[in-house]
């Protein structure tokens, strides 16, 4: 991580768009999971946030509040050169920020079965027996209580 990084929350619309094409690369186009899923009504209220390396995105992640006023994180996308090297998290960790900020005391997220320990060290546990199947993905539920102590 040699580059300038900056995270930051999406605002406008270049930088709505910028969330929308790496979702586009990393779901669809990688993944198969077909666009009207990636791209839904939820994004119009969800919060967005980016990673910068040197000026160009290279990572998003959204949460939206749900009917619960709880929060829900998905859309986690890191470009394929930029895996390992921490952007994630950032992402995650940025939207627990926001989450406190909103006052919101849980946080839930749906991520692959084999990002189970990712999300572990960032405080997620496993909800038992809640899956579902997206296109040819295992997915879990986790969630995040959130405290004063965090």
């Amino acid at each position: 991580m040699n580059q300038k990084i900056i995270i930051q929350q999406a605002l406008t619309e270049s930088e709505l768009n910028s969330a929308k094409e790496i979702r586009q690369q990393i779901f669809t186009d990688e993944q198969g999971i077909p666009l009207h899923l990636v791209e839904d009504s939820l994004n119009d209220t969800a919060v967005h946030v980016l990673v910068f390396a040197d000026m160009k995105a290279i990572a998003t992640a959204r949460m939206f509040v749900d009917e619960d006023d709880e929060g829900v994180i998905a859309r986690v996308a890191v470009l394929t050169p930029h895996r390992g090297d921490g952007y994630g998290k950032l992402l995650v960790e940025e939207l627990i920020k926001i989450a406190y900020q909103l006052n919101l005391r849980r946080i839930t997220l749906k991520p692959h079965e084999h990002l189970e320990k990712f999300y572990s060290e960032l405080g997620f546990t496993t909800v038992a027996g809640d899956t579902e199947i997206v296109g040819e993905h295992l997915l879990i539920t986790m969630e995040k209580i959130l405290s004063d102590q965090d």
